[in-house]
């Protein structure tokens, strides 16, 4: 079972602020589609936000610092479900993301450590698939985004 998602990127612009609580909300939900922020952190902020309802973790394996600060400004986003394993807690990186995969807690796993041959990624997928879990390498975010 492969299937494939299409995250639109938005770009939405306010010209006027008032002083407003709906508008101030609008302009935090905006920030996930600033264009100062690299596409490639866009996604993932989007892909997080749109896996939000799904019961378990979303387990983000080695991001960067600047990813970690984004999540920190994002207020809309559900970081009470979104578990961060940094670099320097994982030895074993395949073993990581298999134990994430298999367990029913996790239901999300977004690895951005250390890019995964193809043969890897495949393995993934399939048991990502098998555990009913999503899998994403965040480097591919900016490309076709794959489910399974």
């Amino acid at each position: 079972m492969n299937n494939t998602l299409e995250l639109s990127v938005l770009s939405v612009d306010i010209k006027a602020s008032y002083d407003n609580s709906q508008v101030a909300s609008l302009q935090q939900l905006t920030s996930i589609y600033n264009k100062t922020i690299p596409l490639q952190q866009r996604m993932l902020m989007q892909l997080i936000k749109q896996h939000q309802n799904q019961p378990g973790w979303i387990v983000l394996l080695a991001p960067d610092k600047e990813v970690i600060q984004l999540l920190a400004k994002m207020s809309q986003l559900p970081l009470h479900k979104v578990l961060v394993i940094h670099k320097q807690q994982l030895t074993k990186l395949n073993t990581v993301i298999h134990t994430t995969l298999s367990s029913g807690n996790c239901k999300v796993v977004i690895n951005c450590g250390k890019a995964l041959t193809d043969i890897d990624q495949q393995y993934c997928q399939k048991l990502a698939a098998q555990h009913h879990t999503w899998f994403y390498q965040y480097e591919n975010l900016c490309h076709k985004l794959q489910a399974h």
